[in-house]
């Protein structure tokens, strides 16, 4: 039987892609909303693509 917690850890390490297939980063963290039981962002980490997070014209939100 997998258990949330289980299937959570997996996640860490993983490598993150966008649509078209283009590397981004690795998985460091994740942020579940323990009442929606959804996961709501995760961290990136180790080599991020910085040309694919470019946020100079981020205005927030």
């Amino acid at each position: 039987m997998i258990t949330m917690k289980s299937a959570i850890t997996e996640l860490f390490g993983m490598k993150v892609y966008t649509e078209n297939a283009v590397y981004v980063g690795d998985v460091e963290d994740v942020v579940i909303n323990v009442d929606t039981k959804k996961m709501e962002s995760l961290a990136l980490g180790g080599n991020v693509n910085q040309e694919v997070l470019d946020l100079t014209n981020y205005k927030g939100g």
